[in-house]
């Protein structure tokens, strides 16, 4: 969804000499899901405020739909935002690497929403 580092990140790095920095993907998680926040409430603006000749059953439905997506969104980016961060530092170890290094906070996350890919987009695995 979001291109990291964009472009001037990587010039200002080659400018500066300095190494690349590898991402956190708990913090990935974080950034995508808040963007699909906002991206959704853009469209359920947009489209409860553009004038409807007739309100059709299929516009409500279309609202309807939006609107479910922004509250399953919200409520990803809650827990995102609540669970301590389940994996070690990105130049130390992986879930995947060594699955002591993830905490049992991120598979209760997990647990409470029930979205094993999401566990995937924060880089745990339930073993």
């Amino acid at each position: 969804m979001t291109a990291f580092p964009n472009f001037l990140d990587h010039f200002g790095d080659n400018l500066l000499e300095l190494p690349a920095e590898p991402e956190n993907p708990h913090h990935r998680a974080l950034l995508e899901t808040y963007i699909e926040v906002q991206q959704l409430e853009r469209r359920l603006l947009e489209t409860l405020t553009n004038p409807h000749p007739d309100i059709t059953p299929d516009g409500f439905h279309a609202c309807t739909e939006i609107l479910i997506d922004r509250i399953a969104a919200g409520q990803e980016l809650a827990v995102l935002l609540s669970a301590p961060c389940c994996c070690a530092p990105a130049e130390e170890s992986s879930c995947e690497e060594d699955p002591d290094s993830c905490s049992p906070d991120c598979y209760e996350a997990v647990d409470r929403t029930g979205d094993e890919d999401a566990a995937g987009r924060r880089g745990c695995r339930r073993q």
